[in-house]
């Protein structure tokens, strides 16, 4: 599997990471305080699922809150392989909130909860996707969807990171774990993009681009000894 990847492309403006709540206008937040927000957290009923840095808790009106642990400001933050900030991992988020390719996308954004001074909370607001997590599907806990159809589904994601990379975007970490199947329909989301770089920002474009692809190939397999059993 190999895509390709066009003109090199400018990175969008940084995040301005001093603002307490940024919130996006096409997909507004509840009247939810901050409090409120940590409310729900404490609640062991609203919680999703969780991946290396962080955990997902459902929120009010088919949202939910992504909250990672604050390893920048750790003073172990060297012991650590960091990833992005909550605000650059935003950043991929919202330039994507309107890409869709042969039916996969990423989740919609609302915004950040960060306080970058105290650490006192980072996370991403995003759409609750109507999806199962791949990795469950392969540890055996849940079900593919009756829908799902594995050339299909690995063709739209394929398409989906190829444009990834010519909009300059290589996810680095696209491990099963970070990618959704939609329920009804079988199609692939891709998520978490806590490690994602901008191609301009680095030298070895065709390396970065590689992993991708590597990693794609490395989940059809996985994917195929299930469906093949």
């Amino acid at each position: 599997m190999e895509g390709s990847f066009g003109k090199q492309h400018e990175s969008p403006p940084a995040v301005n990471e001093e603002r307490l709540l940024i919130v996006s206008e096409d997909f507004p937040l509840p009247e939810e305080t901050l409090g409120e927000i940590e409310r729900v957290i404490k609640n062991p009923e609203n919680y999703i699922d969780e991946g290396g840095a962080g955990k997902v808790y459902r929120l009010p009106g088919d949202l939910c809150i992504k909250v990672m642990e604050e390893r920048h400001t750790s003073p172990h933050a060297d012991k650590f392989d960091l990833g992005n900030t909550t605000s650059k991992e935003l950043s991929f988020l919202s330039r994507l909130s309107k890409v869709k390719v042969k039916g996969v996308r990423s989740p919609v954004p609302v915004g950040a909860i960060e306080n970058p001074n105290t650490g006192h909370m980072n996370a991403i607001v995003m759409e609750e996707l109507p999806a199962i997590n791949l990795q469950h599907i392969l540890l055996g806990k849940v079900d593919f969807p009756k829908t799902f159809n594995v050339d299909i589904f690995f063709e739209a994601l394929e398409a989906y990171i190829d444009h990834l990379h010519e909009l300059g975007m290589s996810h680095q970490d696209l491990e099963a774990r970070n990618v959704m199947v939609d329920k009804e329909s079988g199609i692939p989301y891709v998520i978490d993009f806590g490690r994602s770089v901008y191609l301009n920002d680095n030298a070895d474009i065709k390396k970065l681009t590689d992993n991708d692809w590597d990693h794609v190939e490395k989940m059809y397999e996985a994917v195929i000894k299930i469906v093949d059993k």
